[in-house]
C-alpha cells in the first residue's frame, strides 16, 4: 500500500479508514452512579486519510465521521464514507480510481454486502477501477488511529478544563473549536438506513472470503469482482496472475433501481426506489 501511495496518478487516490472505539461521553464533574454505571452514551468514529496526486506531489486530507448510531457494518460503513467520496471530488474532480484500504474484519469489511456496495457504488459514481484492501489480523497501528488519537485527546482535554461532553454536538463543537486539520463529518441514522436498503436481502458470499486481502471492481466488466489473497500492485486491475483465488471472479447480483442526489447540507444522500419485481436467489 506504501507503493500504491507513492505510484498514485492524479486521477487515483487512496483512502485509508477504520473504525475507532467508541467514544464515551463524559462531564468534568461526574457523581458515582454516572463513572460506574452504563448511562454514558456512546459516539462512533470513524476516522481515516485520502491520498491524492497533484502537480506539486502526493497531498493527504485527514477526516472524521462522528455518528450516535453504533453501527459498524457495511450499510454504516458507506454512510460515513458519503461526504469523503464528496470532498474528493472537490480536491481531485478527475479521479476515476478509488483504493480503499482498512482492517479486515468480516462483521464490517470483509463480507458479501461490503463487495457489493464497492461494485454498486463504483458503478453509480462513474468510476473506472476501484478497489479494497485489508489488513492482516493482528496488524499494527495505522494513519487512521492517529486521527482518531488526535479527536480523543482534543475531547478530553477539554472535559479537563471544565467542559461537559454529553452528546454527539457536544464533541462536534469542541472539535470544531480547537480547529483541526481533520475534516468533520456528522453522520445521521437516516443515512445509515437508506444505504441499508440497497442491499440484497438474499446475497451469496463468495468462497475464501476468509482469505481475502484485495478485491477488485473494473468497469468494463462491472458484474463481477476479482478476488485476491493478496495485494497485486502489479497486476493492478487487470487479471491477477499471482494471488487471485479460485474462483477468481465473484458475479455480482443484479444492483437494485435506486437514484442518487446530493442535498443542501454537506451530506450525500441516497433515495432508494424498490424494484417491483425483485429475483427470490441470486447466483
Amino acid at each position: 500500500m506504501r507503493d500504491t501511495r507513492t505510484r498514485l496518478q492524479q486521477n487515483e487516490v487512496l483512502i485509508v479508514v477504520d473504525f475507532s472505539e467508541n467514544y464515551a461521553t463524559k462531564y468534568s464533574s461526574e457523581i458515582q452512579s454516572v463513572h460506574f454505571g452504563a448511562s454514558r452514551n456512546q459516539i462512533t468514529l470513524h476516522t481515516g486519510v485520502m491520498y491524492y496526486s497533484t502537480a506539486s506531489g502526493i497531498q493527504c486530507a485527514s477526516f472524521c465521521s462522528l455518528s450516535s448510531s453504533l453501527h459498524h457494518d457495511p450499510a454504516a460503513i458507506w454512510a460515513h464514507l458519503m461526504p469523503v467520496l464528496k470532498m474528493m471530488h472537490e480536491l481531485c474532480p478527475s479521479v476515476d480510481t478509488v483504493n480503499f484500504q482498512s482492517d479486515g474484519p468480516t462483521t464490517q469489511c470483509r463480507n458479501k454486502k461490503n463487495f457489493f456496495m464497492l461494485a454498486y457504488l463504483s458503478s453509480k459514481f462513474g468510476w473506472v477501477n476501484s478497489s479494497l484492501n485489508f489488513s492482516e489480523a493482528g496488524h499494527g497501528k495505522g494513519q487512521a488511529d492517529g486521527i482518531s488519537g488526535v479527536i480523543k485527546r482534543t475531547a478530553d482535554q477539554a472535559v479537563a478544563h471544565g467542559g461537559d461532553i454529553s452528546s454527539l454536538k457536544d464533541l462536534t463543537k469542541v472539535l470544531t473549536d480547537q480547529h483541526l486539520k481533520i475534516k468533520m463529518f456528522e453522520i445521521d441514522i437516516e443515512e445509515i438506513e437508506a444505504i441499508d436498503k440497497c442491499l440484497l436481502t438474499n446475497l451469496k458470499a463468495p468462497k475464501n472470503t476468509m482469505k481475502l486481502h484485495h478485491v477488485t471492481w473494473k468497469s468494463n466488466d462491472a458484474q463481477s469482482l476479482e478476488l485476491r489473497e493478496l495485494t497485486c500492485i502489479d497486476c493492478g486491475y487487470d487479471r491477477c496472475e499471482h494471488f487471485a483465488v479460485k474462483p477468481a471472479l465473484w458475479i455480482v447480483p443484479e444492483l437494485v433501481d435506486v437514484h442518487e442526489h446530493t442535498s443542501s447540507h454537506h451530506k450525500g444522500r441516497i433515495i432508494v426506489k424498490q424494484p417491483t419485481d425483485r429475483p427470490q436467489s441470486y447466483v
